[in-house]
């Protein structure tokens, strides 16, 4: 998997390693921006049901045009 090849050439270099840190390290949002992001980010899953369940892909579609235009 991509993600691997990824994790291995990182600073962390394992799966053990990432694990370890990932326990050990804090994660914070510091920024306003990456608020916004996350919260857009967080609403996929209820995106995609509704999207399923009223047969409007459409949902899914401005969604990620939401993300992709708050990333850059």
């Amino acid at each position: 998997m991509r993600i691997c090849s990824v994790i291995s050439k990182s600073q962390y270099g394992t799966a053990e390693a990432l694990a370890q840190t990932r326990e050990t390290q804090a994660f914070s949002i510091s920024h306003p921006k990456e608020r916004e992001l996350a919260l857009t980010i967080l609403r996929l899953p209820e995106q995609l049901d509704l999207a399923i369940a009223d047969l409007q892909i459409n949902r899914v579609c401005d969604l990620v045009y939401d993300i992709a235009t708050k990333i850059g």
